[in-house]
């Protein structure tokens, strides 16, 4: 018996930039950022989301906070205490993990997602819009269709910075947030991503990495396992 057609599996990072968004406007007012992990739905036209804002160069991220509560498109704000968090201090940032009541009239999700993107990792608001990881099953004239659709449905801007179909490997940017990490250490920490090295399989060995970019294999293991471990063990 044949098994039904496999159907098309496309990976994109979409970068989004839509007016009247509390996200994008609290970081326009600073220089915090924000991550959204998960929104869920209270009634029509309304959501509670969990985020968490952080600021790797200044302590913006009370003015952030201050921003997103004076905004008319937000009900309540609260601050969760670090202590009941299972992540704490994940990001070697400083950071602060927030619970936002918000109306969804003014946000881009339920567009994507009644399209059928859903975002595979959190999505990062800059003051230059939002970043969607996104998987979605329709081949990319299909994807192409429906994000238009979405552009007339909430006027956003929508660019597809990357996509991907079947196995093939995302080439990763850069973290969005660098843990504390020396110079050295987001240099080889991103190298190595970029090359496929923590893909499975791997696309690239330690020795070729290590050849490609110019320093021993001590040297360059040294700043890639202290980067890990300030990622993994904060």
């Amino acid at each position: 018996m044949n098994s039904p057609e496999e159907p098309t599996r496309n990976r994109a990072l979409l970068q989004v930039w839509h007016s009247d968004c509390w996200g994008i406007t609290a970081a326009a007012e600073t220089d915090a950022e924000m991550l959204m992990h998960r929104v869920h739905r209270i009634s029509d036209g309304t959501a509670k989301g969990h985020f968490t804002v952080f600021d790797t160069e200044s302590n913006e991220i009370e003015a952030f906070i201050d921003a997103v509560r004076r905004s008319e498109f937000t009900e309540t704000v609260t601050i969760l205490p670090s202590q009941q968090l299972e992540y704490e201090s994940l990001f070697g940032v400083p950071s602060t993990d927030i619970i936002v009541d918000y109306d969804t009239g003014h946000s881009v999700g339920d567009a994507l997602i009644s399209e059928g993107f859903i975002n595979h990792s959190p999505v990062h608001v800059q003051e230059t819009g939002e970043r969607w990881p996104v998987f979605i099953r329709e081949d990319r004239e299909e994807m192409s269709a429906r994000l238009d659709r979405i552009r007339e449905r909430v006027d956003a801007e929508i660019d597809v910075n990357q996509i991907i179909s079947g196995d093939q490997h995302l080439s990763h940017e850069p973290l969005p947030i660098q843990y504390n990490l020396s110079p050295k250490q987001k240099e080889v920490i991103n190298f190595a991503r970029q090359q496929g090295y923590y893909e499975w399989p791997r696309d690239i060995t330690v020795r070729e990495m290590c050849a490609e970019f110019g320093v021993s294999k001590t040297t360059f293991l040294e700043h890639l396992r202290k980067a890990e471990a300030k990622i993994m063990d904060p």
